[in-house]
């Protein structure tokens, strides 16, 4: 039964080689191009034979190389080498590629953002003077404006940035382009009111090698010009922190919190990017410490922080508690009514929240509290604002 078992399989295999080699021809013999079917079976052995490279399993997923070798096998194939010296210098060329870090740099034009400094740096991203020389990219642009798909007559008038980025793959490095721009765009989003996806976007991927171009999935949607005055202070510190070595608990806090925040931009549906950004206000506020009653603690944490009367107080904490049920009855009953005026209401409580705890890292590096003197934290402060007691008497 097992023979037979394997026969039936090798017989299946055998019928789709032969099915694909029949459509080559036939797409072949019509088009008048040449048609080259991959045979998976000599990929793997390639692929297994690139797995014994020391190290080279660290660097690539298993779906990663198998792209890499795939390409390779099939350019391989599209244009064979002339003789066997041409052979192995292609292997051992391919080879010392997969195991070397690229440096990369990318343009992006941020269409429908304007207003951010030049110079200002969000981690690796930096804001760039719009430069019209990039050829590469003028071209790409024009292409697409030709061909209906952009509609974007003045690239200079939006907010330029260049990300320099590694990476060791050479297909498919846009997806570390993708991570590198995580944390900007969520910077970006919040104080722009602008949707960002990492991967949707207008510009071109420079490297030794190759030009990659990004093509933007959707049209330009509204514009947002950055409020200058009330947020530039905010935007520089956290250009600071994003660019430290070492950064504290609390800075992590907030860039984690960030990151989260921008998961809430990139859906749809607004049940989502509420549950999104109640994530993101329990990212910045709640610690392992707070184990119970989280909707009371992230209520009253958020009240103390953002206002200081009593009343004005009272509201928003009465305010959050509802917001933390609604995301309760979305998760464990599926369902919840939120209006675009409550998610209004709660994105700007964020907001503020991130200013005011961006202000504070300057003087405090965590959100516990603390027994050492030296290194109070975020709770410590609420605590003294709750009872109405001067921070030098914490740990008295």
């Amino acid at each position: 039964m097992e023979k037979e078992d394997t026969v039936h399989t090798k017989d299946k295999t055998d019928w789709k080689r032969w099915l694909q080699l029949d459509l080559a021809k036939q797409i072949s013999n019509a088009t008048g191009l040449p048609i080259f079917v991959a045979d998976g079976d000599k990929i793997k052995e390639l692929l297994e034979c690139i797995k014994r490279v020391p190290d080279i399993t660290k660097l690539y997923s298993d779906l990663d190389l198998h792209k890499e070798v795939s390409n390779f096998y099939i350019e391989f194939n599209m244009f064979p080498p002339k003789d066997q010296k041409e052979v192995d210098d292609r292997i051992r060329k391919f080879v010392n590629s997969l195991i070397t870090q690229k440096e990369y740099t990318a343009y992006i034009i941020l269409r429908g953002i304007s207003g951010y400094p030049i110079g200002l740096k969000l981690g690796n991203v930096e804001f760039i003077k719009p430069d019209l020389t990039k050829s590469e990219l003028v071209k790409h642009i024009e292409y697409l404006n030709k061909n209906g798909n952009l509609r974007l007559e003045k690239p200079e008038d939006w907010n330029w940035i260049k990300v320099k980025f590694t990476d060791y793959r050479t297909l498919y490095s846009s997806d570390a382009l993708f991570s590198e721009l995580e944390l900007a765009y969520s910077i970006i989003s919040l104080f722009s009111d602008k949707d960002l996806d990492t991967k949707d976007n207008l510009g071109v991927i420079y490297s030794p090698d190759i030009i990659a171009r990004l093509s933007p999935k959707t049209p330009q949607n509204g514009w947002s010009k950055l409020c200058v005055d009330l947020f530039l202070i905010t935007l520089k510190r956290l250009s600071i922190i994003s660019n430290k070595e070492g950064k504290t608990k609390l800075e992590k806090k907030i860039l984690n919190s960030l990151k989260t925040y921008g998961l809430s931009r990139s859906s749809t549906r607004i049940e989502t990017q509420f549950l999104m950004l109640v994530a993101s206000c329990e990212a910045l506020l709640l610690t392992k410490n707070d184990k119970d009653y989280l909707n009371l603690k992230l209520s009253e944490k958020t009240a103390f922080l953002l206002l200081r009367k009593g009343i004005e107080r009272k509201d928003l904490y009465n305010k959050m508690r509802y917001f933390y049920k609604m995301r309760s009855d979305l998760i464990h009953e599926g369902e919840a009514k939120i209006s675009p005026d409550d998610f209004n209401y709660l994105k700007a409580i964020y907001l503020e929240s991130i200013i005011k705890l961006v202000k504070l890292s300057k003087k405090y590096t965590q959100m516990e509290k603390s027994n050492n003197k030296n290194k109070i934290g975020i709770e410590d402060y609420i605590e003294c604002l709750k009872f109405g007691v001067r921070l030098s008497s914490v740990n008295n």
